[in-house]
């Protein structure tokens, strides 16, 4: 049987910036230099 696995989630902040800081703080692996874009595409350790 095929395991079922989290793919896409979609989040939508007033502030990036802020939103970013936080997730860092979370321990995520946000990539530098995209505080001022309009989204931002990361991938989780888990794939």
């Amino acid at each position: 049987m095929m395991e079922i696995k989290l793919h896409t989630v979609g989040i939508t902040v007033k502030d990036l910036e802020k939103s970013l800081s936080f997730d860092r703080t979370l321990g995520l692996s946000i990539p530098e230099g995209q505080d001022n874009e309009h989204h931002v595409k990361f991938t989780s350790e888990n794939g």
